[in-house]
């Protein structure tokens, strides 16, 4: 009996997890953020997701973190919704805000028992496979930032105008 209350456990886990599925976007291929991104998903009516029916949706890159949703979305209604990607690039790149080249960028989705976050109840997190962004101009590039590529050859021009400068007698 010890032995099936951690199995029964794990399946109800892994209904919840299989509740949803995301059809869009692709992850597989370079994401655009200079277009909107829909995000389209299939919920599976058999499982447990009823428990957790409401979707929140955030963008992690460089060990940070951006709420896509104000509002979490009813999954029992809705089978869609489109991030304005292009409003958050201009945003982001008034602040210069680095994000990570290559395949370290995901979507992290929670599911919620709640509809609104102030109140209580369960939730049930998951990630997107990492995919590539384009679209974007503050990329990271081999550990190195737009900003501080640009911080280094300033400062080789500065030293090499240095060096060439005539010293005062």
């Amino acid at each position: 009996m010890q032995i099936t209350t951690p199995f029964f456990f794990l399946s109800s886990l892994l209904s919840v997890i299989n509740a949803i599925k995301f059809a869009s976007p692709d992850t597989s291929r370079p994401l655009n953020l200079s277009d909107p991104v829909v995000f389209r998903w299939i919920v599976d009516p058999s499982t447990s997701e009823n428990m957790h029916p409401y979707l929140e949706l955030t963008f992690n890159s460089l060990g940070s973190k951006w709420w896509l949703n104000s509002n979490r979305i009813d999954t029992r209604t809705v089978d869609s919704w489109t991030w304005d990607s292009p409003k958050y690039v201009m945003e982001m790149v008034a602040v210069e805000q680095v994000l990570s080249a290559g395949k370290n960028n995901w979507f992290g989705t929670s599911l919620h028992s709640a509809k609104h976050a102030n109140e209580s109840g369960g939730s049930l997190p998951l990630e997107t496979e990492k995919f590539e962004i384009e679209g974007y101009p503050y990329l990271s590039a081999a550990g190195m930032t737009v900003p501080s590529i640009r911080l280094g050859l300033a400062a080789g021009v500065v030293t090499i105008a240095a060096y060439l400068a005539p010293v005062g007698s």
